[in-house]
């Protein structure tokens, strides 16, 4: 593709991002802030949601890595809830006490990382100008949102079980719904094409993980 049709794409894209966006129903509609098992807060479907919706974008205030490290020095409670846009922008959903406050605008801040043994139903991916989250599976009233929290966390990462000691490997399904979500919003297409490449890669070094563990075991 020329430079020039990439950047008709882009125009395209941003302009299909931003009435999605305005289209979003309120992410207080379908969810509640509640007491969760071993944390303080956790979102928690009110509605079915189904796999592949788009549920908004991660809130907060750009800004600058130099920036918000000034923050974080003093309110280092605050890097707890910060998500890298890209190596030179920061979203920061706290607050001047570095506290995130229940409020619909800023829910989707509040998504937890599943506990050990649980896997995740919220995938997030990024455009140019946001990150996104979106239901990687059915999620059920009274069910938990549940997202990865990057590789530097890896409780689930980057999309079905923890990588960690005796994982397993991502599901199909999953890596099926994050092409399914790419394809359907072209704004997500590269980002949901490189997870999806992330996956498979997570997939198999733990099929070759179980393969040695299976033959070390045998031997």
């Amino acid at each position: 593709m020329s430079r020039a049709l990439r950047n008709v794409y882009r125009r395209y894209s941003a302009m299909r991002e931003r009435r999605y966006v305005r289209s979003l129903l309120p992410i207080s509609e379908m969810t509640r802030v509640e007491k969760a098992p071993g944390v303080e807060r956790g979102v928690f479907a009110t509605k079915y949601i189904s796999a592949g919706t788009l549920l908004g974008t991660y809130p907060g205030h750009r800004r600058s890595i130099h920036e918000f490290m000034e923050k974080g020095e003093f309110l280092d409670n605050s890097l707890r809830y910060a998500y890298y846009l890209n190596a030179n922008t920061v979203i920061d959903p706290s607050d001047l006490f570095g506290y995130v406050p229940d409020t619909p605008a800023l829910r989707l801040a509040l998504i937890n990382e599943p506990p050990p043994g649980a896997t995740i139903n919220v995938v997030s991916l990024a455009s140019e100008s946001n990150i996104w989250y979106a239901c990687l599976r059915a999620v059920y009233p009274g069910e938990q949102l549940l997202t990865s929290y990057g590789k530097d966390f890896q409780r689930s990462y980057p999309c079905d079980l923890s990588m960690t000691k005796g994982a397993v490997p991502c599901d199909t399904k999953d890596l099926d719904q994050i092409l399914h979500i790419g394809r359907s919003h072209p704004w997500l297409k590269d980002s949901a094409l490189l997870l999806h490449k992330v996956s498979m890669e997570y997939q198999q070094a733990g099929t070759g993980k179980q393969k040695k563990d299976t033959l070390a075991k045998a031997a």
